[in-house]
């Protein structure tokens, strides 16, 4: 049994906003995120001022986050959580990190909003993390916060629009 394509054309990322950190930050804040996509994507490339590995915590539409299951493997540990309250967004530490943000059906009125996570630091460690922004207001905002100290100088954070996912 086949998949039958209907379809010729692939799904387009459009950029809607990018910022490169020429001081460092405790949180990053997209806004006005228009509502003409099917998802969104946020690649994050980011390193904190100091300390060891933290969690970005992500939120949406001033404040609210989501709930996930949380799979991670830190060198030889590893295990999973349940995040009920903090949607984090892989780890951080002094050296790049890297994460992709994949959020569904971000605009819709009527459903949850199911997300894809999936982050590393380099060398050290991997977590993935499938959650749900449990709200059906459609998501305006998000913003990325970083838990344990600020991110640092040189940080990317770049947001995309899904066209026809």
């Amino acid at each position: 049994m086949g998949v039958n394509i209907t379809s010729t054309s692939a799904p387009t990322y459009v950029p809607i906003s990018t910022q490169t950190l020429l001081s460092s930050a405790s949180t990053i804040n997209f806004n006005s995120i228009p509502g003409t996509y099917t998802d969104l994507v946020l690649v994050i490339n980011t390193k904190k001022t100091s300390g060891g590995a933290a969690n970005p915590i992500l939120t949406f539409n001033s404040g609210s986050s989501g709930s996930g299951v949380r799979i991670y493997s830190y060198g030889s540990a590893t295990g999973t959580s349940i995040d009920t309250s903090n949607l984090y967004v892989g780890d951080y530490s002094t050296t790049f990190s890297q994460a992709i943000v994949h959020i569904q059906n971000y605009a819709n009125s009527t459903t949850y909003k199911p997300i894809i996570l999936r982050g590393s630091i380099i060398d050290s460690s991997v977590v993935i993390n499938a959650a749900s922004y449990n709200s059906t207001s459609p998501i305006t905002q998000m913003s990325l916060g970083a838990n344990a100290t600020a991110y640092d100088i040189g940080s990317t954070f770049n947001l995309y629009g899904i066209l026809a996912a």
